[in-house]
């Protein structure tokens, strides 16, 4: 990771802190003071005579550096800043400004009549296929109803329902960073690394069993 200051670092990958900052893109998150800034926080870039890095967006990955105050800063935009610092850039917090993401609107008819039919079509195809005599139809070989929880492996072979649960748990992982506050957890967690991997994905699987989404074959 690179040190925003550090002059011995090759030219994609230096900058100071002497210019002023650009303004900030039109479509930039609401900002918030830069006080208490801390690993998981969405944060702008500002301050820095390095072009590509004024405005940029990035999420602060691990804590401070204790003898320069930098914080490691992991960049998410624009694709020009990250192709220049792909490992992220070590910045003074005054050169830091910190983003709060707006929170997505819920889908329509979420809490009222309309999901209210969904869960309980939902309750009825997985009495019908809990085999006590319910006549759903049933996944081959899942003994899931279809239109159930489960009903996305429908058709699937055991190894590639594998593979398109792993890609849900990846896209849960991103979701969480891009959309939840930086939420970094397994994948993401780079302060712990691979181990926090296993552990993380096994919480997605216990999730995953104990809501029927898990084909019990």
């Amino acid at each position: 990771m690179a040190d925003a200051s550090d002059s011995s670092s090759a030219p994609a990958a230096t900058a100071d802190l002497t210019a002023a900052s650009s303004p900030a893109p039109a479509d930039a998150p609401l900002a918030a003071p830069a006080d208490d800034i801390r690993k998981g926080c969405r944060v702008r870039l500002l301050g820095l005579s390095t072009a590509v890095l004024n405005g940029a967006e990035g999420c602060v990955v691990g804590p401070a550096d204790p003898d320069t105050g930098r914080h490691p800063v992991k960049l998410l935009r624009p694709a020009e800043a990250v192709a220049a610092f792909p490992l992220g850039i070590k910045v003074k917090p005054t050169n830091l400004e910190k983003v709060q993401l707006p929170q997505p609107a819920a889908p329509p008819g979420r809490g009222g009549a309309e999901a209210k039919a969904k869960r309980e079509s939902r309750k009825a195809a997985a009495a019908g296929g809990g085999g006590g005599g319910g006549d759903g139809t049933l996944l081959g070989g899942s003994g899931q109803a279809f239109g159930g929880p489960a009903a996305w492996a429908a058709g699937l072979q055991p190894a590639q329902a594998a593979e398109w649960f792993v890609d849900c748990y990846r896209m849960r992982v991103d979701d969480d960073y891009a959309w939840g506050g930086c939420n970094l957890h397994g994948l993401y967690d780079m302060e712990n690394g691979r181990d926090a991997i296993a552990p993380d994905f096994l919480v997605f699987c216990k999730l995953a069993v104990a809501h029927g989404v898990v084909p019990r074959s």
